[in-house]
């Protein structure tokens, strides 16, 4: 048994008619203890209970402090360079990210089978997420199949545009696109390709709204 099981044992063998109903102890990821619920007491036939709760409750220091140790750990070993959850899905990662984090982290994902670098960008409208250029594609320039050419994903949010059209705009003779928050919600994000093609970089059609993640970060290697 612990040592906190021993004085938690203390304090109840010295309460042989308190009745404890519905009790909890949480245990916050900051090491904050708290315990709840409600006592219901007899007679107290016990001359150290006093010395008991005072046993228990030094226990109960302890283990948080062994908590708070257990966090230092752990944030020691992010900011060691080890990558870590920074959000369950691209959308999260786009609304949760700010100038601090950039410049403090590195951002990535799993797609297409590899682990792929991610570069948030914003413009005079929403916010850009794309990965590094990769190869994709199926086979040859001429066939049936998809063609292999240098790319990656585009994700955008917010009043950024996409290839969701609502119409032609007559009077200035453009196609008028739907805004990303006009088109996907909750936990999805707009999806496109974009790829390296006549000596130029161009979106193409993707995924479009869908939930994609998570997205992981650790501290950059050089600031």
């Amino acid at each position: 048994m612990t040592r906190f099981g021993n004085a938690l044992a203390a304090v109840i063998m010295a309460l042989p008619t308190v009745i404890f109903a519905q009790q909890a102890i949480n245990i916050d990821q900051d090491g904050t203890v708290t315990i709840s619920g409600q006592l219901k007491a007899g007679s107290i036939q016990a001359d150290n209970l006093d010395q008991a709760l005072i046993d228990l409750m030094n226990e109960v220091k302890g283990l948080k402090s062994d908590i708070s140790a257990l966090n230092s750990k752990l944030t020691k070993n992010i900011t060691d360079g080890q990558w870590f959850e920074y959000a369950p899905n691209v959308a999260a990662a786009m609304k949760k990210v700010n100038d601090a984090d950039v410049l403090k982290f590195e951002f990535g994902i799993v797609r297409n089978k590899g682990f792929r670098e991610l570069h948030f960008s914003s413009w005079n409208k929403g916010l850009r997420l794309m990965t590094e250029p990769y190869m994709t594609g199926d086979g040859p320039y001429g066939s049936t199949v998809t063609p292999y050419y240098l790319g990656g994903s585009l994700w955008v949010s917010g009043d950024a545009l996409t290839r969701e059209y609502t119409g032609f705009n007559v009077q200035n003779a453009t196609v008028n696109y739907r805004l990303a928050k006009d088109v996907c919600s909750g936990s999805e994000s707009y999806h496109m390709y974009y790829k390296y093609k006549d000596s130029e970089v161009s979106p193409t059609k993707g995924n479009g709204c869908r939930t994609e993640g998570p997205v992981y970060a650790r501290k950059r290697q050089f600031q």
